[in-house]
């Protein structure tokens, strides 16, 4: 059964919805800490250190960050949460070496062994929803279609909705090669395990929400 303590990882391509599924889950299972890779690498990449330079080299190229420096962020990011405060990660694990480590991480730490929910989104549409989202360029928050499509303005603080760098065609097209070429023997590194709940992405929010909660509640 589900509970405040419960972890999850949350997969999918950028722009399939993960950010507010994860919410949603936070909000209907326990109040989970929702944990965004991308927007961990991007606060480092925000400063002028060395490794803040690298990263947003390698994030504005379409490439993804080395495992070596995903992995010590996320350890340093778990290891200051309580362990009875469950987690949602999003955007990591990509490889099956930092799944991996991840296991060695939670074993550590004494967390619960992860339910894994997958998004299953069609290309056309991740290209779609990516090339016409916009992010708030003072609280992050981003807005997808078709909301963008008429909002020039953050609800949230009023900053102004810009669309990001690294959201250009090519970049969108090599990121989502990548992303389905490693994703796929990740998910099934925790098929075998027994914890991955597949969900149809296409629907609307309300429907694919619907479609997780129905899952869970099973678990």
């Amino acid at each position: 059964m589900i509970s405040q303590n419960s972890n999850f990882i949350i997969i999918g391509p950028s722009g399939s919805g993960k950010g507010t599924q994860a919410e949603f889950i936070s909000q209907n299972f326990g109040g989970q800490k929702h944990l965004v890779m991308g927007e961990l690498l991007r606060e480092i990449a925000g400063g002028e250190t060395d490794l803040g330079k690298k990263i947003k080299k390698t994030i504005n190229q379409g490439k993804w960050v080395e495992d070596k420096v995903v992995n010590q962020v996320i350890k340093e990011t778990l290891e200051v949460i309580d362990k009875n405060k469950g987690v949602i990660l999003d955007g990591y694990p990509r490889t099956v070496e930092q799944a991996r480590y991840l296991d060695e991480l939670f074993k550590r730490l004494d967390r619960t062994h992860p339910i894994v929910v997958n998004l299953i989104v069609l290309p056309k549409s991740v290209v779609y929803r990516l090339l016409n989202r916009k992010v708030c360029d003072k609280c992050g928050m981003l807005y997808h279609p078709p909301e963008s499509l008429s909002e020039t303005e953050c609800k949230k603080c009023g900053g102004k909705l810009v669309r990001r760098e690294d959201d250009t065609e090519e970049v969108i097209k090599k990121r989502l090669s990548e992303f389905h070429e490693k994703a796929k023997d990740v998910i099934e590194y925790y098929r075998e395990k027994g914890k991955v709940v597949d969900i149809d992405g296409e629907p609307a929010i309300s429907e694919v929400s619907s479609q997780i909660k129905k899952a869970l509640e099973k678990i």
